[in-house]
């Protein structure tokens, strides 16, 4: 790479190799700039006073001519210090103008002990002085093992008769007013709790409570399920009834349609295993939406139904 004077500023800059390039970089994005018709403007730089132009965006966010010059301006803003008196030790110390409205302490060590006074205390067990945050005042012991001293020493346990088996347990003073059975078991199998659980979450305390009495339903698994409401239950399927007569076309056949039917209820009755007529296409879907004709019906356990829901269909993308 070559040296090459700048036919317009006059200076030297690299120039490539197999170019042609006769301006420097400065030069040709000015020159760009004016043919663009941007907003262009010269200034002294504020620390060697040399002219330089600015170009768009830069006339709000270049202030000087160049990086040393920066480098410079913010040493001399560091320079630019102020005297402040320590709140911890009273010792004068400068800081930079720029961080002085925050900057109370000289230094991190005196920061930490502006609190010595509020949080310095003696251990309950040892006597000892001890200190620790603000958030940990609640703390009586300045270590774990004085902590256990004080555990074993005032924490005295007494005698309590579970409410369920009517067997004595020891509890500890703090928690015998609360404490009324031995264990979990006895407790979830105690009525009186079994009743207070239930009215905690009965009817507007129960966040699915939907303002109607609750249906337990067997499923086809032989798994147990509250339904909703009769009146919203009886919402629903009138949904889906009214969704099954849209889907339904002219050319369908009703009695094939209803021979699918007739082999689900053998297939239940001879197998004594429930099974549904199923959508091969889903007749609700969030991407697709099937008929309800003979080709779209098919025969499945209720459990591989109830599992495929309206998730899956053949060539699905």
């Amino acid at each position: 790479m070559a040296k090459v004077q700048c036919d317009t500023c006059k200076n030297f800059f690299t120039q490539r190799p197999n170019s042609m390039q006769t301006v420097c970089v400065k030069c040709r994005a000015l020159a760009v700039a004016i043919k663009k018709g941007k907003l262009i403007r010269t200034k002294n730089c504020p620390v060697c006073c040399a002219p330089f132009t600015q170009v768009g965006k830069e006339i709000n966010d270049r202030v000087t001519c160049s990086l040393a010059c920066s480098y410079k301006m913010r040493a001399d803003a560091r320079k630019d210090q102020i005297e402040k008196v320590c709140e911890t030790c009273g010792i004068e110390f400068k800081v930079p103008r720029s961080v002085a409205p925050t900057t109370r302490y000289c230094s991190k060590k005196c920061m930490y002990k502006r609190n010595d006074a509020k949080t310095t205390r003696e251990c309950v067990v040892c006597a000892k002085k001890f200190r620790s945050p603000p958030s940990h005042m609640h703390v009586l012991t300045c270590s774990t093992e004085c902590g256990y001293l004080i555990r074993n020493v005032g924490d005295k346990r007494v005698t309590i008769e579970c409410e369920h088996c009517k067997k004595p347990f020891l509890e500890s003073v703090c928690h015998a007013d609360r404490r009324f059975f031995c264990s979990k078991t006895c407790e979830f199998s105690s009525e009186r709790r079994k009743k207070e659980m239930s009215g905690n979450v009965a009817k507007e305390k129960n966040p699915q409570w939907k303002g109607g009495a609750t249906i337990f339903v067997t499923s086809a698994n032989g798994l147990q399920y509250g339904r909703q409401s009769p009146a919203l239950e009886t919402a629903k399927s009138n949904k889906r009834r009214s969704a099954r007569l849209n889907a339904t076309p002219a050319w369908a056949n009703l009695g094939k349609i209803i021979e699918v039917y007739q082999i689900s209820a053998l297939l239940t009755k001879t197998l004594s295993i429930k099974h549904h007529v199923d959508h091969i296409v889903p007749l609700q879907s969030k991407i697709v939406c099937g008929l309800h004709c003979e080709a779209n019906l098919q025969v499945l356990p209720a459990i591989e139904n109830i599992k495929k829901h309206n998730r899956t269909w053949p060539d699905m993308p």
